[in-house]
């Protein structure tokens, strides 16, 4: 698969819908400060492709 859909700001349930259904394998990591009381929605703030049917998305609440 060469097309990676865009699912910047997202929510994480919403992403994971969207790339579970192009048959991707998902990872992800936060990205928060050290003040963060992970508190609110967790969003998508970046993706990166790994390999072939791999994505990395990138969280943090807001």
């Amino acid at each position: 698969m060469d097309t990676i859909p865009d699912v910047l700001g997202y929510k994480l349930e919403d992403a994971l819908i969207v790339l579970k259904e192009q048959k991707l394998h998902v990872t992800t990591r936060e990205s928060i400060s050290h003040k963060c009381e992970k508190q609110g929605e967790i969003r998508v703030i970046r993706q990166n492709k790994l390999h072939n049917n791999e994505i990395e998305l990138i969280l943090s609440y807001f």
